[in-house]
């Protein structure tokens, strides 16, 4: 997150020195802080006159940690999944994705039922404006089914005999029969 800073429009001179190793001689520096903390920076001035003065400040950049845990990493097809979120300060949820499976988006637990592997995030936002994003990935066993008979009589039932991987049927270019 950046910060504007900005000195009197009288000053022809100045030297911001940010507390983070970074320093500026613009008179209204964007600066970003590269993490939470708390800096000692200083402002010096001069105006046309040649006065010099300087201003001094503490500054405190808080971060949002947010975290999403997973009941369950590794599942089998359309099984329960619970989501939960937590942070190291106050926070509110602002989206989920892939938003289809989240229609509350505004929920700090959810509950899905994936059929497939996914990756998850989550943003949240601090009451200080911090914004942060997790994920998670879920990973689901691929649901294996073959059949135990089939009847290719052209009758339209069971004529085709093929493994279906997560409901989806699957070319069988060469197989083999045995019989007892």
């Amino acid at each position: 997150k950046y910060v504007q800073f900005s000195t009197s429009p009288d000053a022809i001179e100045t030297k911001w020195v940010f507390g983070d190793g970074n320093f500026s001689t613009e008179a209204n520096p964007l600066h970003a802080f590269g993490k939470a903390g708390t800096y000692y920076m200083a402002v010096v001035v001069t105006n046309a006159a040649g006065c010099s003065d300087t201003a001094d400040a503490e500054i405190r950049v808080n971060e949002l940690n947010l975290a999403l845990s997973v009941s369950q990493e590794v599942m089998e097809t359309g099984k329960e999944v619970e989501l939960n979120t937590s942070a190291d300060r106050s926070y509110r949820i602002v989206g989920w994705e892939p938003t289809a499976l989240f229609p509350e988006q505004n929920r700090k637990r959810q509950r899905i039922y994936p059929n497939e592997t996914v990756v998850i995030f989550v943003k949240g936002i601090s009451e200080q404006g911090c914004v942060d994003t997790a994920r998670v990935t879920v990973y689901v066993k691929p649901e294996l089914r073959m059949p135990t008979a089939f009847s290719p009589n052209g009758d339209g039932l069971n004529d085709y005999f093929a493994p279906f991987v997560n409901g989806k049927r699957y070319k069988v270019s060469t197989f083999q029969i045995f019989n007892r």
